[in-house]
């Protein structure tokens, strides 16, 4: 199961509405956990973007030190030449362009690793993919 980047920023930011239910799910959820490469980069991005720029305002090293905390049983999938030629595929049939390119590469990346389901705080994000990957609201 690949877990969306909010999925990540949910679980450190409390002021969130599915804060609990993004902690619930990294300390309680018996399935398999993964994130992708990219949400790694996104989450830092994040969590140490300032508050007044939409982000979490941390110092760096304290990014970090959560990142790990977070990430403690949870598998790294990276992007593959295969899953470059889905994100490829996706872009080059009209299926996404613009910011969804960064979801379509989560899915590709989740499809060529054998992940089945994508977590997320965004479902509607993931919408146009369903056919392709079962899509899991983070908190129902």
């Amino acid at each position: 199961m690949l877990l969306d980047t909010n999925v990540l920023v949910a679980a450190l930011d409390r002021s969130r509405t599915a804060h609990r239910a993004a902690v619930r799910l990294l300390e309680q959820d018996e399935r398999a956990l993964a994130i992708g490469d990219q949400s790694v980069r996104e989450f830092l991005t994040a969590a140490t973007r300032p508050v007044a720029s939409n982000g979490l305002g941390l110092p760096a090293p304290r990014a970090v030190a959560v990142l790990e905390d977070l990430l403690d049983g949870v598998e790294t999938l990276h992007a593959t030449e295969g899953s470059t030629r889905r994100l490829v595929e996706m872009v080059r049939h009209g299926a996404v362009a613009g910011k969804q390119v960064h979801d379509a590469n989560l899915v590709a990346v989740a499809l060529e690793n054998h992940a089945a389901v994508i977590v997320t705080d965004h479902g509607r994000h993931f919408e146009r993919f369903a056919d392709l990957i079962e899509i899991e609201p983070l908190a129902p």
